[in-house]
């Protein structure tokens, strides 16, 4: 990386890789630099912050609008059931999307989709991501 003066720069950011069963580390915030809002992150890699133990979920469905938080591992399953439980709705009833980048509705059909949705909504340790529920 090159700063704006020539000289070369160090890279600062910090990421780390987590698989589905591993916690999040606990990380000295003091210690981790900001972050330049053009750093992008693959999305199987999550941003150490203090508050990567859980995410805000805002759903909505229908004229509904419910908030929750769902804590690490992030799983589909669990996303499920709390807007089961919330909107008393049955399961496959449903379907779970989110807008990405570039403002498309991108479907929540596994894990893998829901770490997704958390890395392009939360790019900057703003934990919240907003669902959309359509009836199948």
């Amino acid at each position: 990386m090159v700063s704006r003066d020539g000289h070369r720069a160090r890279d600062t950011s910090l990421v780390v890789n987590l698989t589905p069963n591993e916690s999040p580390p606990v990380v000295d915030q003091e210690r981790i630099p900001q972050l330049n809002s053009d750093t992008l992150m693959p999305s199987n890699q999550v941003l150490a912050t203090r508050n990567t133990n859980s995410v805000t979920v805002k759903a909505r469905y229908r004229k509904e609008t419910i908030k929750f938080r769902l804590s690490w591992p992030w799983e589909t399953v669990e996303l499920k059931q709390q807007v089961e439980r919330r909107l008393e709705l049955k399961d496959g009833t449903y379907f779970i999307r989110y807008k990405d980048e570039a403002n498309e509705m991108i479907l929540i059909a596994c894990d893998e989709d829901l770490q997704d949705c958390i890395s392009s909504s939360s790019p900057h340790g703003i934990n919240l991501i907003e669902v959309f529920l359509e009836p199948k």
